[in-house]
């Protein structure tokens, strides 16, 4: 891999995780639904990581792609562990097994899946708009 395809997908995944925990949380704090994080997630969240991770670097699709498995992966485990941690000094102990039960299967890929495509059409939207010279402001066009 190219070194400004590994900073740019680096910086992508490092924006987007900062910027994902701060959205959860200041929505955790403010008191309102798990759908406008979701929301703030997919809308905010995810373009303007990928436009920090474009400035800084390049991000293709298939770096997007290992860097998202990594980040669910690392999401995870996070949440397993965590829990484990809460849970073994009342004599429980939690694993990626109760996870999965807590969540459902169906509802843990369909998440899974949805958190994997969506960076991609982004992607794919912001590189679509970079083609159009869409970022660029058209200049005017007759007498002033």
């Amino acid at each position: 891999m190219k070194k400004n395809v590994v900073v740019g997908t680096a910086t992508y995944a490092l924006v987007a995780t900062l910027l994902g925990v701060a959205a959860a949380a200041s929505v955790d704090i403010a008191g309102l639904p798990d759908i406008i994080s979701t929301a703030a997630t997919f809308f905010v969240v995810y373009p303007v990581a990928l436009l920090i991770g474009q400035r800084v670097g390049r991000v293709s699709h298939l770096s997007l792609l290992f860097a998202t498995l990594i980040l669910v992966a690392l999401i995870s485990s996070f949440l397993v562990f965590s829990s484990d941690w809460v849970a073994r000094p009342a004599g429980g102990s939690v694993g990626f097994a109760d996870l999965v039960r807590v969540m459902g299967t169906w509802n843990l890929l369909k998440e899974t899946a949805v958190f994997i495509i969506v960076p991609q059409i982004w992607l794919w939207l912001l590189n679509r708009l970079a083609a159009n010279n869409s970022f660029k402001p058209t200049p005017l066009r007759g007498a002033a």
